[in-house]
């Protein structure tokens, strides 16, 4: 028979995390070239162009450089055991809950 284990152990997707942040400096990389393209352009449209491509530039630009961290992050995802789950999925730290 079967002995119910007294613990389970989830790990990252690392090509989940990496397709991700291939994704994210691909959209990055857009807003840099929407960016420089508006910069040819005085009305008014170009502003809101220049400052909706600067917010995705800082926001995505954080978002690939916390991909790329938990890409190489070797730690476990989730950590279940009989004390409580133990989670590592957010860029606030460990935490466990019980």
């Amino acid at each position: 028979m079967h002995e119910p284990k007294d613990e389970i152990q989830i790990e990252l997707s690392k090509s989940k995390i990496a397709v991700l942040t291939f994704a994210v400096f691909d959209i990055f990389s857009g807003a840099i070239a929407i960016l420089i393209l508006s910069y040819w352009q005085t009305s008014i449209a170009s502003w809101l162009t220049k400052i909706s491509s600067i917010a995705s530039i800082i926001f995505f630009g954080i978002c690939g450089v916390y991909g790329l961290i938990k890409i190489f992050d070797s730690k476990l995802f989730i950590f279940l055991n009989r004390t409580g789950m133990i989670e590592n999925s957010g860029m606030m730290g460990v935490h466990l809950l019980k």
